[in-house]
């Protein structure tokens, strides 16, 4: 019986996990030196698609690994077809992790996306350039289908723990 009431609850774990999550941190998408600099970008969602995409990014001094708080990072992200061009300073105010600086950009299109992503301390300055492929947008269904599925599954589990429940006060007298 507990076997049942484990497996009943990582099923209900696994269905009702959240689909994504909003945060710094996410999928890497570039670890690089060049100059003073050595820089991480992670992006959320993991699979990036059509809409607000969390761009994070760490600079850390290439010589010692000491995270430069003081760097300003400016976001350039340009779609493959069509030329549009899209513009973001990346901010410590933006980030939850402090460690990192993050800007929120809303890509309007799926495709391929070019991210450069620029950095300035004092007088030094370097560019980083990585490729992103963008999906197109889930259907809105998709991503609250945990919701709505909530309310059935509850009233499911309540209707077979009284089913169960009857039975073994059934057995008992």
């Amino acid at each position: 019986m507990k076997t049942r009431g484990a497996s009943l609850a990582l099923l209900c774990g696994l269905v009702l996990a959240p689909t994504s999550s909003r945060a710094d941190g996410g999928a890497l998408c570039l670890h690089e030196t060049s100059g003073p600099f050595l820089v991480t970008v992670l992006t959320a969602p993991a699979t990036l698609r059509a809409g607000p995409v969390d761009v994070s990014v760490m600079v850390e001094d290439s010589a010692n690994a000491a995270i430069m708080l003081d760097a300003d990072v400016d976001l350039r992200l340009q779609a493959e077809r069509g030329g549009r061009t899209l513009k973001a300073q990346a901010t410590r105010k933006q980030a939850t992790n402090k460690l990192l600086q993050s800007a929120v950009i809303d890509l309007p299109t799926a495709g391929h996306w070019e991210l450069t992503v620029s950095v300035r301390r004092g007088s030094e300055q370097a560019a980083f350039k990585t490729q992103l492929q963008v999906e197109p947008p889930l259907a809105r269904f998709a991503s609250v289908w945990p919701l709505v599925a909530l309310p059935p599954l509850a009233a499911l589990l309540f209707a077979g723990h009284q089913i169960l429940r009857q039975r073994r006060s059934g057995f008992l007298e």
